[in-house]
Order: C-alpha cells, then sequence, then structure tokens
C-alpha cells in the first residue's frame, strides 16, 4: 500500500528539497556556472588555490 502512495505523485505533494534543489540546473545559474555553484574564475583572475589545478 506504500508503494501506491509514493507511486501516485499527484497524492504525494512534492518535497520541498525538489524545488530547492531541482535534478536540472537552476534557472537562474548561467550554463557556464557549474553545478557547484562556484563559478571557475579565469586563469588571468585564478587564485593560488586554483593556480595549482589550473596549472
Amino acid at each position: 500500500m506504500l508503494t501506491h502512495h509514493a507511486s501516485d505523485p499527484a497524492s504525494d505533494p512534492p518535497i520541498p528539497d525538489q524545488p530547492s534543489i531541482p535534478s536540472n540546473p537552476t534557472p537562474d545559474k548561467p550554463d557556464d556556472v557549474p553545478d557547484v555553484g562556484i563559478p571557475e574564475p579565469e586563469p588571468d583572475n585564478a587564485p593560488p588555490e586554483t593556480g595549482q589545478r589550473g596549472a
């Protein structure tokens, strides 16, 4: 019976986590921005932290 309830999306309202963290990339962030939410700085502006991974 539990499967019937979970299988019926109409019966079960969307969890608050879904709208907060959608499967698709957030429309607020452009395709240029990674999913992690930390935009990759350009090599010119790359801090020493990203310098090692950039090199």
